[in-house]
């Protein structure tokens, strides 16, 4: 079987895979309207849904097909076809002790791919992870190609040596399945680099004769954390800032481990107009000094205050007190508790790299039109 479409896999996590495809997405329905069907043959992390065919029940499918579903109003695809093999915590050993059949999986896949290729012009499927990822119940993104007879796109993060390491690695994959990789797009590349990637990348694909389908700048701003990405994170709800502000983006994190007059002297010293801070619980002093700052801060510099704070600590021996908790919940501002110690909260916030979700549209809109005037098209639909 030969589709009409084409898969899209990573090299390696966080290189900006589902980001390449909602630009590709939005350029491909440009190109041919509303009849591009999504795919995410194999999902990791799931959310649920209401069952469009039993609108009673929910259902889990990816996070990634909900918010390609969400976003463009797919409405030519049904959430069991779009996401026909969900993995779970302890999927894996139920297929390896022969609860799940290799045969049903592929057979969800395939079924799901066909019934989406009926009703569309063109179908994108993006894989999970980087080629190898899902081989250990035999659904690794090169097999999966090859099973819907789709080319391959790889997405490789910015640089020229490393990059074409992993690259190297993944293409072997698929050559071993039999699957034609149509070209390779660079992501979160330096602007200063640009040229210089795109033409040594472009020479080094030459040697297998592979296109270089586009080199995208990076976005630092696409990266910045909201307080909805930090309640995933923590898994805690917000005790304060509920509506727009959780939407607000931080372009800084603050420890605040100082006294109180030296943080208000440099809240007044230094515009900290989307700035995160992160305190211990037990500092009911900057917490109350956090909370009275909004008038300050537009009297002194102008403009609204946007910043948050997570309060850090165990729960529930550095919960905030009844008192605490009522006067934050009068506040505008985003703050949550983080349930862990200071160090484990800041070690959390700095190894974390936040994912697009249906809930921040700003984000996603940002992210398609910075990526997709980098990609050609043409090339990948020749």
């Amino acid at each position: 079987m030969k589709g009409r479409g084409i898969m899209v896999a990573a090299t390696r996590q966080h290189v900006g895979k589902t980001t390449t495809c909602l630009a590709l997405m939005s350029g491909l329905r440009k190109r041919f309207g509303n009849k591009v069907g999504f795919q995410k043959p194999v999902g990791q992390r799931h959310v649920l849904v209401k069952d469009e065919e039993k609108a009673s029940h929910k259902i889990k499918v990816d996070k990634d097909v909900r918010l390609f579903k969400e976003y463009f109003g797919i409405e030519t695809c049904s959430y069991w076809d779009m996401s026909p093999v969900v993995i779970p915590s302890g999927y894996t050993r139920r297929f390896l002790d022969g609860f799940i059949t290799e045969d049903e999986q592929l057979k969800a896949i395939q079924t799901g791919f066909e019934n989406i290729s009926k009703s569309n012009s063109y179908t994108l499927v993006e894989g999970t992870g980087h080629c190898g990822v899902g081989s250990i119940v035999n659904l690794d993104n090169a097999r999966v190609a090859a099973l819907l007879g789709l080319d391959m796109v790889l997405v490789v993060n910015g640089g020229i040596g490393s990059a074409f390491d992993e690259l190297a690695l993944n293409r072997l994959m698929c050559k071993d399945h039999g699957v034609n990789i149509k070209g390779v797009v660079i992501n979160k590349v330096q602007p200063n680099k640009l040229a210089m990637v795109s033409d040594y990348f472009g020479k080094a694909l030459k040697r297998w004769d592979i296109p270089l389908l586009g080199v995208v700048p990076d976005a630092s701003f696409l990266a910045r954390h909201t307080m909805i990405d930090y309640q995933m994170l923590f898994k805690q709800k917000l005790m304060s800032g509920h509506g727009e502000s959780e939407l607000w983006h931080f372009d800084q994190t603050t420890l605040v481990s100082m006294d109180l007059k030296n943080f208000l002297e440099r809240l007044f010293r230094e515009r900290h107009s989307k700035t995160l801070f992160v305190t211990h619980a037990s500092r009911v002093d900057i917490v109350l000094g956090f909370l009275s700052h909004k008038e300050a801060h537009y009297d002194h510099w102008g403009g609204s205050w946007r910043s948050g704070m997570i309060l850090a600590g165990e729960q529930p021996k550095y919960a905030p007190s009844d008192s605490i908790m009522k006067a934050i919940s009068l506040q505008s501002q985003p703050i949550i508790c983080s349930g862990k110690s200071t160090y484990e909260t800041m070690l959390a916030i700095s190894n974390y790299t936040a994912k697009l979700n249906p809930t921040d549209i700003n984000r996603t809109i940002a992210a398609i039109d910075h990526y997709e005037d980098y990609i050609n098209f043409d090339e990948i639909l020749s």
